[in-house]
């Protein structure tokens, strides 16, 4: 199975990888579907960290979720799903990588879906220095 891996040493902090998410998300009809990116380019140090999700196998905002909103994809990710969400924000508290967010204005958690059903996730293909890669891991680096 495909996963999404972050490099951080390679992120220039450029926001590529959130302008071509918050593209991918604007061209989309899902429930909750906004311009705003499903990831974060957060300063970590000297460099940047994009605050994206890893879709865990055990994921903890999964198990976290009080009203099952988190959910697995077809695809094998984790997915929100925009109506079942309540609020709690217990899974923005126990993700470890800091990629649930709670959505502006909303009382909705918001993160990465993989561009689900749309192939290769649009930070991926984006990414100008590989800090982002989509691959079957583990993958050299």
């Amino acid at each position: 199975m495909k996963q999404l891996f972050v490099r951080p040493e390679r992120c220039l902090a450029c926001l590529a990888c959130e302008l071509a998410c918050s593209e991918a998300q604007t061209r989309t009809n899902a429930p909750g579907s906004s311009n705003r990116p499903r990831l974060q380019v957060q300063p970590a140090g000297e460099g940047a960290w994009p605050a994206v999700c890893g879709h865990c196998q055990d994921p903890l905002c999964l198990k976290a979720c009080t009203s099952g909103a988190m959910h697995f994809t077809p695809e094998g990710g984790v997915a929100s799903d925009w109506e079942q969400c309540v609020g709690c924000w217990m899974c923005v508290t126990v993700c470890p990588l800091g990629a649930v967010f709670p959505f502006p204005g909303k009382r909705k958690a918001w993160k990465c879906d993989l561009c689900s059903g749309r192939g290769e996730p649009a930070c991926a293909h984006a990414c100008p220095t590989g800090a982002l890669i989509y691959a079957e891991g583990p993958f050299a680096v």
